[in-house]
């Protein structure tokens, strides 16, 4: 007769580890068709939010609104808690150790959060951001070009959470944690944002554009001293827009193209 670990070990590579891997990090070929994904056990919160009665409740009666589906007609109490305890034991306890890698060291919160980006956003909005990609050309209206989406985070993290109504951008509140939205806010912010913001300004203001120490390449005069009438006439509005500008035009560099 099996203990009971081992009982729930069988019960998970049987039927869970089909979409929630092995690994317990849902990582299966299952699992990328499905949509919200199932549940990463290696980034769960089993402290909150999943507890031993969440699992339980979710093993014999699924999750709504998910391919969560219930056991209880298929296992027996015996096996759903054995399989609920397998899952903590397995899985918990790596957990603190990550989750406060994510909070305390900026290197691996942005990491974790290209990983989560990777996984689930790049398929609209593509691994360079820029939403080029196959699916994209069919949403109307498309992805967000991340490399000019709103500069703060906070409207960043709202908008994942929450999505866009309209749009194909679902909300993520119920399929990542807080922890997880602030990592790919992280890596969205660095890698594409303040990248862009700072690669076109370099690009621009450069000596092979007359640029020389923040002066205007034609009055030798600081670039923050220069009037309106200066912006326009000698055309910075088509990078920096005035209260009174009607319409402007947006300066991209070749490899913006």
């Amino acid at each position: 007769m099996l203990a009971a670990e081992d009982v729930g070990a069988a019960v998970y590579r049987k039927y869970c580890a089909p979409c929630h891997g092995e690994n317990g990090d849902a990582n299966t070929s299952a699992s990328r068709a499905l949509n919200p994904m199932p549940r990463d056990f290696t980034r769960a919160d089993f402290e909150n939010s999943l507890t031993p009665e969440r699992i339980i409740d979710a093993v014999r009666n699924g999750r709504p609104g998910t391919a969560m589906v219930g056991w209880q007609k298929r296992l027996s109490d015996k096996q759903i808690e054995a399989v609920s305890v397998y899952v903590r034991q397995r899985f918990a306890q790596p957990l603190q150790s990550k989750q406060c890698a994510i909070c305390h060291s900026d290197n691996d919160r942005i990491e974790r959060g290209k990983e989560i980006y990777q996984t689930r956003c790049y398929f609209c909005h593509g691994y360079d951001g820029r939403a080029r990609t196959q699916a994209a050309q069919y949403l109307s209206p498309p992805p967000k070009n991340l490399h000019r989406a709103p500069r703060s985070s906070l409207a960043l993290k709202q908008v994942i959470a929450e999505g866009r109504k309209g749009t194909a951008m679902m909300a993520f509140a119920k399929v990542l944690s807080e922890i997880e939205i602030d990592a790919v806010v992280s890596y969205i912010t660095t890698t594409f944002l303040l990248s862009a913001q700072i690669s076109t300004s370099a690009r621009y203001h450069s000596s092979e554009n007359g640029w020389l120490d923040g002066l205007h390449p034609l009055h030798d005069r600081p670039v923050g001293a220069l009037s309106a009438g200066y912006l326009i006439k000698y055309g910075c509005v088509s990078c920096h827009q005035t209260e009174n500008s009607v319409k402007t035009l947006v300066w991209h560099s070749q490899s913006d193209q």
